[in-house]
């Protein structure tokens, strides 16, 4: 996989969800990335890192969302996510 061509798709993708149409969005996400791809949310928990995940699923990505607590996470959020349990500040 290639992580910068990820990165962009990503970015144009939640760029175009939050300020475009459903048809808009969904023709950016078949053009920028295949249905296989793995795509990581960082601050999935967050309100807008969950609403990126939300839509990301509906578009049919797979999505992993990473959480400094994945129990916690799963008790909010539900199992129906792929938690990554990690801390950006720790390296």
């Amino acid at each position: 996989m290639n992580f910068s061509k990820t990165l962009i798709a990503v970015v144009a993708l939640v760029t175009t969800a939050f300020s475009a149409t459903q048809a808009q969005t969904t023709a950016t996400a078949t053009t920028l990335l295949p249905d296989d791809q793995l795509i990581l949310v960082g601050g999935a928990t967050g309100r807008t890192g969950f609403r990126i995940v939300q839509l990301l699923q509906q578009q049919g990505f797979r999505v992993r969302g990473m959480t400094r607590n994945r129990q916690r996470a799963r008790e909010t959020f539900g199992s129906d996510i792929e938690w990554f349990e990690a801390d950006v500040r720790d390296p």
